[in-house]
């Protein structure tokens, strides 16, 4: 399916690795010119001469911490011909009430959810400037699931959800669609990591890290190429009318997972 999105202009934050790798690989695919941000310099330059090598599309990179205030209007400073913001950058943090200090709890605050709403304010005047475009913010499925045990995230995710769905209506008369995808298990690199290191500790052997996986409705997590897919399509004219909704690539785990309907009492039949 031809998307029409050729010579389009996405930015993508925290775009050298993980998801913002695979939506900004998929991106190209379909020939939308990128422009990555984030702190590695060397992997982002890296990552940006493979992609524009492989899918012969214009590739910029930006070299920028989000969790400084400033760098949302510098970054924008330098974009004025961005059509597709999308907002992903992260860093994962468990803990609970107890266990994350009030440094750290503005730490992780100030890069999600606030490098998204600086990145929104910074970049709105310039969709506003074209004439619309698309805005697409990785949230995490997670926003969903209330749980001590990763309160940040969480919190994080489900403001931005909010903040998702309460723009749609205004930015639409302005030609701008605003998004989310909601991922679950991801098999990013410290995805995989993580799941190497506890099947080592559990089973023995590393390389078993997938039988873990195995209670997921497919047996799997998700492949960073789709949550490229989704972005591509999202971002495309094909989801013209979608906008203020938050789509959810989990396999259907947390829809088919709510304990009460599962199971006791007021189980469903």
């Amino acid at each position: 399916m031809d998307l029409n999105l050729r010579g389009k202009t996405a930015l993508i934050t925290g775009g050298s690795k993980g998801i913002g790798r695979g939506m900004a690989e998929q991106l190209a695919a379909e020939g939308v010119n990128l422009i990555l941000v984030a702190r590695d310099v060397a992997r982002l330059g890296a990552v940006s001469r493979e992609i524009a090598e492989t899918y012969h599309v214009a590739v910029r990179w930006i070299e920028a911490d989000l969790y400084s205030a400033s760098a949302p209007v510098e970054i924008a400073a330098q974009c004025p011909d961005v059509d597709i913001l999308i907002n992903n950058a992260n860093t994962p943090s468990a803990g609970s009430l107890e266990d994350i200090d009030e440094d750290q709890w503005m730490h992780n605050w100030s890069l999600k959810p606030f490098s998204y709403i600086r990145m929104l304010r910074a970049f709105l005047p310039i969709l506003r400037k074209r004439e619309g475009g698309v805005i697409i913010n990785v949230i995490g499925q997670i926003y969903q699931v209330a749980t001590n045990k990763a309160l940040y995230s969480s919190a994080s995710c489900s403001a931005l959800a909010t903040v998702t769905r309460a723009l749609a209506h205004d930015l639409a008369k302005d030609n701008i669609r605003i998004l989310g995808i909601g991922a679950w298990v991801v098999n990013t690199e410290y995805v995989v990591e993580a799941y190497e290191a506890k099947a080592k500790a559990t089973l023995g052997d590393g390389s078993r890290w997938r039988e873990l996986a195995a209670h997921l409705p497919f047996g799997r997590g998700a492949e960073t190429k789709e949550i490229g897919d989704l972005a591509a399509f999202l971002a495309s004219d094909k989801a013209s009318y979608l906008t203020g909704q938050i789509i959810d690539l989990d396999g259907g785990y947390i829809g088919s997972s709510v304990p009460t309907l599962a199971s006791g009492a007021l189980a469903m039949r």
